[in-house]
């Protein structure tokens, strides 16, 4: 009998000093995560901070530009409706400033417009390495203040885009990605 307490407490020994320690799954674990988080950084990277732009990334930023220009006509909407609570009216003009390019963002919020539709009227041209501009046109109706469309042939106008690569924070490190951003309207 006490020769098979002896055995079975040396196997319980064995498996205790051969198993793995707790510590050491954490270590795998947190060595896992960091290899993830540098594939996706790497993902990120190729995919929206190369140096050259394909031309169907260009339009694909195009795309990218309208719908923003889409938005500005949205948050208009919502800084003009004074049955909205105030702090949802100031959210909208601070996303209005942030889709502008810095010292392109309108001095007063201009009045909201039907907007009709959106075209590309020049494509993007590479300005320099960072920064590619191009211009949108626009057609839209004016608006009475209740929101009503006013009888009143289709205006037109343009816009402005640009495509500019930033430093853009991903975690603890920058990342330079472009991004897309409007300018002058006239």
């Amino acid at each position: 009998m006490r020769r098979t307490v002896k055995i079975l407490a040396l196997i319980l020994f064995y498996f205790l000093a051969c198993g793995k320690s707790c510590d050491n799954q954490e270590k795998s674990d947190a060595y896992h995560e960091q290899i993830k988080i540098r594939v996706e950084t790497d993902s990120l990277r190729s995919a929206f901070g190369t140096d050259t732009l394909s031309s169907s990334s260009l339009l694909a930023y195009l795309e990218t530009a309208k719908q923003r220009f889409y938005d500005f006509n949205d948050y208009l909407h919502i800084v003009a409706d004074t049955s909205i609570a105030g702090p949802f009216r100031d959210k909208a003009r601070e996303m209005i400033r942030n889709l502008f390019i810095t010292d392109a963002e309108p001095a007063k919020i201009i009045n909201p417009f039907g907007l009709d539709s959106v075209g590309i009227k020049e494509t993007f041209q590479k300005i320099n390495d960072s920064v590619y501009e191009g211009r949108l046109a626009y057609s839209f109706r004016t608006l009475q203040r209740s929101g009503k469309t006013i009888i009143s042939p289709n205006e037109t106008g343009t816009i402005t885009i640009y495509l500019v690569k930033r430093d853009k924070n991903f975690g603890k490190e920058k990342l330079r990605v472009w991004n897309v951003f409007l300018g002058k309207i006239e």
